[in-house]
């Protein structure tokens, strides 16, 4: 049959985390209760939205482009009203008109201040603080009726009755002190009778307020805008928009009317001024013709002077864009500013260019993107840069070969004018005079018409009142859920960090323990070896008795049969062995470990005798349930025959016990005798085994001599009462006492240390091994 064996284990992270599971579980609930508290009492944040958009007319658009949202200049727009819409000029601007630096609040039963949620029943206008020292001082209105209140400041804001005396006061009425200004107005309502607020200083809410205010795009080239705005109050979180959207229509109307305006009166001007310039010309034409007596124009005459006006406002366009591209060329060249360039290019028709250059900055925005995730040795980065070097190239060849041709293009035309004006010479002098004025009149009323059609289109926009259409989408709404504190998130992360903090105490605990819990704790930090273990048995009589005798289904019983084993192995084959057993101090369970130890020794054809020399507090005769008026002392003192004194347990056993007697005065005079040399060089001729019960070293020096005489000696210590220091000390007395054959035993050992094989997995393993056997 299989024997039952025993595995001592190092105590697991997972073994020191059950040993402080109460500990760890108490500082967790401490975690998730402080979490409670804190979700129950701090101020809810809550969220309303807006989404308003942002669109051109389309009178002014440039029907060339597909999409509106793509125009360079409607982006650059768009981008300035979201940086607008987030200013500290608008912000404060509203801030001032919703009177946001005045917090309101009420008081739990705690004496904790809540944000005042709801309508508000007063309004305060007009507060003004003229000391600075009032600025967030917590004040407390009182409704009296519906024409007065008492108005109180609170002196401490942690005690909720610690107030000044109160100053009466009338509705509407404007109230002027020393230290601050103020009109207070009721509303129709009285839902609150008493109310808490604050003021804080306009550039600090402001401040606040930009920080919880969250302006962004729906998406690129939207033209939808999303603005958020967090408070603790729902009802001041809406309101606070709806004030946003109302300041920031007013302001682009105000400006957009202005600009119109101003775009008007230029247009009247420049009205004004062509339809003088084209009076006066009709006056010379007219003067002209009479004074000449000419008919008309001839038709080649006609054509010339036609062709040189269109070569030469041909001529002038070909003059910017030859400009145009010189400057291009330039950035090309130093700044590679590609974004400038593009706009250059609206004076030049070539969608080539428009094209390069557009891919090109894409390319480079997604260059910009990979740049994040890969590094610049990597294939696809390689492959994008030489992509953009390859576009770059064949931009520059398209510049220039654009420029040579704008360049050729200047040269023959001016040619071909030089040509037709030698050729307008031949005409008659009148003639050509009557052709210029002509060609005059008909430019300056082409010209006046153009203008006319503007201010039409002027006059329309005005009627729409902007240049850019903003409307919105989304009205502010009063949000009914807060979005803080997130109460299940906060309380899964205090499970966790409490249960992280709470381990880390724990293995902070057991870092700078003293005691010895496990094997390993004395394995580890002596030289001196561990023969044994005892468990701990839960039943306090059972553990000051011969369990080993009384139930041997103990997991300790069976241990101390397993220590009788090792015992064995020092047997001295002359005489009887000689077996001390002590520890370092009282407590550690050393007598009981001695007697169940002698009664596994006597199980058999061996005799055992259990020598009492604790002599200051013996107690090994009430384990063996004998009495202490006769022993050891006796004989030596009181001469008493030793066979007298000797006492056989049980009927039938080898098991006897020499009690100590009367307690000595001088127990080293008794332990340090010739005396003792004598007896027990008798009871090793008697008996196999002398197991010796000695004080411990703390407080019995004189055991020291007796563990000298001894064949084993064995100390006991115990698993969470017996400090680690005892392990140094006890190394210091054998090695300046030049003491041999010592031994520890640990007692009291937890159960969850120890991993035993039951009779139930022994029988498994047998039928598993008839199985294998069977089929093998």
């Amino acid at each position: 049959m299989v024997t039952n064996q025993y595995k001592y284990t190092n105590r697991s992270l997972f073994d020191k985390i059950v040993e402080y599971r109460y500990l760890i579980a108490f500082i967790t609930l401490l975690f998730v209760a402080l979490t409670l508290v804190y979700i129950s009492v701090a101020d809810k944040v809550y969220r309303s939205d807006t989404t308003i958009e942002i669109v051109p007319k389309e009178s002014l658009l440039d029907l060339t482009k597909v999409n509106p949202a793509q125009n360079s200049d409607y982006e650059r727009y768009f981008q300035t009203q979201m940086d607008f819409l987030k200013s500290r000029y608008l912000v404060s601007e509203v801030v001032s008109k919703t009177n946001s630096n005045i917090k309101y609040f009420t008081k739990n039963t705690f004496g904790i201040y809540k944000s005042f949620q709801g309508e508000l029943p007063i309004d305060i206008a007009e507060f003004k603080i003229k000391d600075k020292s009032f600025y967030k001082r917590y004040f407390y209105l009182k409704i009296l009726d519906d024409k007065r209140y008492e108005l109180h400041l609170v002196k401490d804001d942690f005690i909720k009755n610690s107030m000044t005396k109160p100053i009466i006061c009338n509705f509407s009425e404007k109230v002027v002190t020393n230290y601050f200004d103020f009109r207070i107005d009721k509303k129709d309502f009285i839902s609150q009778k008493g109310i808490y607020f604050k003021i804080l200083p306009k550039y600090f809410e402001t401040d606040n307020a930009i920080k919880r205010l969250n302006v962004v795009r729906s998406s690129d080239k939207s033209s939808f805008i999303n603005i958020s705005y967090d408070d603790t109050s729902a009802f001041r979180a809406k309101k606070f928009l709806d004030e946003l959207i109302k300041i920031y229509k007013n302001i682009i109307q105000k400006s957009q009317k202005s600009e119109v305006k101003s775009y008007s009166s230029a247009i009247d001007e420049e009205i004004d001024k062509i339809k003088r310039k084209l009076d006066e010309n009709e006056k010379k034409l007219l003067d002209f013709s009479t004074k000449n007596q000419t008919a008309g124009i001839g038709k080649q005459t006609d054509n010339i002077v036609d062709t040189i006006n269109k070569d030469k406002q041909k001529l002038k366009e070909l003059q910017m864009q030859y400009q145009t591209l010189r400057t291009i060329l330039v950035m090309v060249k130093d700044e590679n500013n590609y974004e400038n360039i593009l706009a250059l290019l609206g004076d030049i028709d070539n969608k080539n260019l428009s094209i390069l250059i557009n891919g090109i900055l894409e390319e480079e925005k997604i260059y910009q993107k990979e740049k994040e995730k890969y590094k610049d040795l990597h294939p696809k980065m390689i492959e994008l840069r030489r992509s953009i070097s390859v576009r770059k190239i064949a931009l520059k060849k398209n510049l220039i070969q654009l420029y040579k041709d704008v360049r050729r293009k200047i040269v023959e035309l001016k040619a071909s004018l030089k040509s037709q004006e030698n050729t307008l010479t031949l005409v008659p002098s009148k003639e050509i005079g009557l052709a210029k004025l002509k060609r005059e009149h008909d430019r300056l009323e082409k010209e006046y018409l153009a203008l006319l059609d503007k201010k039409s289109k002027l006059k329309l926009s005005q009627k729409i009142d902007q240049d850019y259409i903003m409307s919105i989408v989304d009205k502010p709404y009063i949000p009914t859920h807060y979005i803080k504190p997130k109460g299940i998130i906060l309380l899964i992360l205090s499970f966790i960090l409490g249960n992280i903090f709470a381990i880390f105490i724990a293995l902070l605990r057991d870092y700078f323990r003293k005691k010895i819990v496990v094997p390993a704790d004395v394995e580890e930090n002596s030289f001196i070896p561990l023969i044994g273990t005892v468990t701990k048995i839960k039943d306090k009589d059972l553990s000051n008795s011969l369990f080993v005798l009384k139930d041997s289904d103990l997991t300790a019983s069976k241990m101390i049969w397993e220590l009788r084993n090792s015992v064995e192995r020092y047997k001295s084959h002359k005489n009887g062995t000689v077996i001390s057993v002590t520890s370092m101090i009282r407590g550690e369970g050393k007598t009981t470990v001695c007697a169940n130890l002698a009664a596994a020794l006597s199980q058999g054809d061996k005799s055992v005798i259990v020598v009492s020399l604790d002599l200051r507090l013996p107690r090994i005769h009430e384990i063996f349930g004998l009495k202490n008026r006769f022993g050891l002392t006796s004989v030596m003192f009181d001469k008493v025959d030793i066979n007298n004194v000797i006492k056989r347990v049980f009927k039938g056993e080898n098991l006897f016990v020499l009690p100590s007697g009367a307690i000595p005065q001088n127990p080293m005079k008794v332990i340090n005798s010739k005396f003792m040399d004598r007896l027990f060089e008798e009871l090793k001729k008697s008996f196999d085994y002398v197991v010796v019960d000695l004080a411990p070293l703390s407080v019995a020096p004189e055991s020291i001599f007796m563990l000298k005489r001894s064949d084993l000696n064995i100390v006991v210590l115990k698993s969470g009462y017996s400090d680690k220091s005892f392990i140094n000390i006890i190394e210091d007395i054998i090695k300046k006492n030049a003491i041999k054959n010592i031994a520890f035993v640990l007692n009291g050992l937890n159960s969850q240390y120890v991993k035993s094989v039951t009779r139930a997995e022994n029988n498994s393993y047998l039928k598993e091994k008839d199985i294998l056997n069977l089929n093998f």
